[in-house]
């Protein structure tokens, strides 16, 4: 059985270093195939459009969660 890491981040009007975070996650954890995990993102009230974003993103990769 795998073991799985929780990744949660609160955001806030971040829509420029959304995607990067989301990158830099998954090919960090590219390198530990005994290790599965998830994003789990916060939403603190952005008036941009990060939360559009990470919904986009969400589609493609199981592995977002959205809190808003």
């Amino acid at each position: 059985m795998k073991k799985k890491i929780s990744i949660i981040a609160t955001f806030f009007n971040e829509e420029g270093s959304i995607n990067e975070f989301i990158s830099r996650i998954n090919r960090s954890f590219k390198k530990f195939n005994h290790i599965d995990y998830e994003i789990i993102f916060i939403d603190d009230a952005s008036s941009d459009l990060s939360n559009l974003l990470i919904k986009k993103a969400r589609r493609s990769n199981k592995k977002i969660k959205l809190i808003t």
